[in-house]
């Protein structure tokens, strides 16, 4: 294969300045992995003047540095990873769009897979797509389209209608989930048990730590592990369904 070594330096002094490191810093950050490097080598290899000066133990101390494969700085892919590649070139989506995916919390990421398997996702695209065509009228003279801004009045109830009806109509369809509704009421619940346990831990050193009271901690701990595991369990939507 190929490399192009300006495209290289490129990349490598881009992820540099997305730390906001130095090429000092750099070298610093480089020689505590153990790799040696000299500013005016470093320079070379973001100018993408010198082929000779990847090693093994550079590249790999790189690619730690910036939390990515070696691969991607050699650019023979575009994201971070091959994985995150295959997804980008599978969807179209940005290596951006894809890095956010990986980083999203397991709720964040539940409530963008619901988006779309309901098709919510796309029916939000046609409400920007209506905004958008309500927004101008076009008018057709001796074939040449002309277009003129339509009265704020009209363009403030494509707002109004994309800002309450539309996304409450999303928001309703996502509490009625029953994957989220379980999901979000057991972290909740889960959270309320911790804090309690914490509330007691605190107290617990105002009084004396008698055999008795060593026992009713020893309770309450039991107590309060049951119930969160039993709410791991426990069909939130089940319970909101009767209601």
């Amino acid at each position: 294969m190929e490399y192009n070594f300006e495209k290289i330096g490129e990349r490598i002094r881009s992820e540099r300045k997305t730390k906001d490191w130095s090429q000092e810093t750099l070298i610093t950050e480089l020689s505590a992995k153990n790799v040696t490097i000299h500013r005016n080598t470093l320079s070379d290899i973001e100018n993408g003047c010198k082929k000779g000066t990847f090693s093994l133990p550079l590249l790999t101390a790189l690619s730690e540095l910036f939390n990515c494969e070696v691969g991607y700085l050699l650019c023979e892919f575009d994201c971070k990873t091959r994985s995150d590649t295959d997804v980008s070139n599978a969807t179209g989506l940005t290596a951006d769009a894809v890095d956010g995916l990986m980083n999203m919390s397991q709720q964040d990421l539940l409530v963008v897979n619901t988006l779309i398997e309901r098709g919510d996702i796309i029916l939000f695209r046609y409400a920007l797509q209506n905004y958008y065509r309500k927004s101008y009228k076009t008018i057709t003279i001796s074939g040449i389209g002309e277009q003129s801004q339509i009265e704020t009045k009209e363009s403030n109830k494509i707002f109004q209608y994309l800002s309450d009806e539309f996304i409450h109509d999303i928001f309703n369809g996502l509490v009625h989930d029953k994957r989220i509704t379980n999901c979000f009421m057991r972290e909740s619940v889960t959270e309320y048990w911790k804090a309690f346990e914490n509330v007691i831990e605190e107290n617990n050193s105002l009084f004396e730590q008698t055999e008795e009271r060593k026992e009713f901690m020893k309770k309450n701990k039991e107590f309060i592990q049951s119930n969160i595991r039993k709410n791991e369990t426990t069909d939130y939507y089940e319970e909101f369904s009767k209601k």
